[in-house]
């Protein structure tokens, strides 16, 4: 188990058994100890993040944000990074008019198709940038 994983379990079972509950700002930097390792666990940052929705810790842009930027450090996370712009879109279109996405958010997807290499991702950086 890795010390960010760890850190979240113990934030969870031994805080809240205290009455005190993990909220955004503890859950983002967790997130952000993910983002920096060496290799990042994009598979248990999404994990991280869906435990802050059933423990009601709403992501904020930031949230997003670490994990674009970690996204789009990884080979091949492209279509990863896209789907979150998505999701991100959607939830802003939904009413949450905090998680509007940012220029660094539509950066993060166009850095991580551009440095992807593979047949048609500087299209696809392209019709991002157009979004823009």
């Amino acid at each position: 188990m890795s010390t960010c994983w760890y850190i979240v379990l113990s934030m969870e079972n031994g805080l809240e058994s205290k009455d005190i509950v993990p909220n955004l700002i503890s859950y983002n930097a967790v997130l952000l100890a993910y983002s920096n390792n060496e290799i990042s666990d994009v598979e248990r940052m999404n994990s991280i993040l869906n435990r802050m929705i059933e423990k009601e810790a709403e992501p904020n842009l930031l949230t997003y944000t670490i994990i674009f930027k970690t996204l789009s450090r990884i080979k091949r996370s492209c279509a990863k990074a896209e789907d979150l712009l998505r999701v991100l879109k959607r939830e802003y279109n939904n009413g949450q008019v905090n998680l509007k996405p940012d220029l660094v958010c539509y950066n993060s997807v166009i850095q991580a198709w551009t440095s992807n290499h593979e047949k048609g991702s500087v299209s696809h950086a392209k019709k991002i940038w157009k979004v823009i």
